[in-house]
């Protein structure tokens, strides 16, 4: 799709092009924008540009408040009661923290991952955190003379970030095969998505510590200050969300709380870049939901048309 064209507040027809140069005009009661967490900013905000910001007229948050979930390996523990936390099997464990943590810590939301070790890099965490403090080496020690079990976690995270106006989708001047213009993301971290990360860290250490369940060993780069994501691994979990978000009103959104563009009566737009917040999960449940919801929207409105 290379334009949408508007009258009276709604699209009349969306012209298509192929790779060959050939061009369509398609007209529909309805049209539904569901390309992807990226491709609906960009497409939107060129094809705005196209109408002369007639599509879009209240477009200041167009392509903004653009999130990803920060991914990353976080640390590792030693779990002296490792059935405590379900780690007695091979599965891997999630851990998040709970509202009253939350609002205390001042933290947004984070999801922990404990990936079991195998024996001997189990071994070497022992050898690890008995070297790094001296009074916990006795036990340790005592422990596996007597032939207790214990088992270590790898620590992978992916985490909550704030919605920031300046984390966006923009035009680039460089433009697609279609005369399309391509799309550049900017995208940083806040002080708030560093804090949260850590914290949640802290959290679980104590909680080990103070029931003497276990010890948690942070990655280096959690120990700097300011916090700084390591350059290396998995940043983010490919989890384009946010762009073209949802509000009640247009000057703080693109969609209402039916998925349509506020200036089109007929236009709406599907997906996680509808989303005003991520929490930690995984969107695409939610964005399924939001799907479905929104057939059933459209399939009331042309019911009752």
């Amino acid at each position: 799709m290379v334009a949408l064209e508007t009258l009276d507040g709604a699209v009349t027809s969306a012209t298509f092009k192929n790779y060959a140069g050939d061009s369509r005009q398609v007209r529909a009661r309805y049209f539904v924008m569901a390309c992807g967490g990226i491709e609906n900013s960009r497409l939107l905000l060129w094809c705005n540009q196209q109408a002369n910001g007639q599509l879009i007229p209240q477009d200041a948050t167009l392509g903004r408040y653009w999130m990803e979930h920060p991914h990353a390996t976080v640390g590792k523990a030693l779990m002296f009661e490792p059935a405590a936390l379900g780690l007695e099997d091979e599965y891997n464990v999630f851990l998040s923290p709970d509202a009253q943590a939350i609002a205390s810590r001042q933290i947004l939301n984070c999801g922990l991952r404990l990936h079991r070790m195998n024996t001997e890099a189990t071994q070497t965490l022992v050898d690890e955190l008995a070297e790094q403090a001296p009074t916990l080496a006795g036990r340790l020690h005592t422990w596996q003379a007597q032939g207790r079990v214990m088992h270590g976690a790898v620590l992978r995270a992916a985490w909550e970030q704030e919605p920031r106006y300046d984390n966006h989708i923009e035009l680039s001047d460089d433009v697609d095969s279609l005369g399309v213009p391509r799309s550049r993301l900017v995208w940083q971290q806040s002080d708030l998505d560093r804090h949260t990360i850590r914290e949640s860290m802290l959290m679980l250490g104590e909680y080990l510590r103070e029931n003497d369940l276990g010890r948690l060993q942070l990655a280096d780069w959690l120990a700097e200050t300011p916090v700084q994501l390591p350059s290396d691994g998995e940043l983010a979990g490919r989890h384009h969300m946010g762009g073209t978000r949802m509000s009640l009103d247009a000057e703080q959104g693109i969609v209402n709380p039916d998925c349509r563009l506020f200036a089109q009566d007929n236009v709406y737009v599907a997906g996680s870049s509808v989303f005003a917040s991520v929490g930690h999960a995984n969107p695409t449940l939610t964005l399924v939901q939001l799907a479905l919801r929104l057939c059933d929207h459209l399939d009331s409105r042309l019911t009752s048309a």
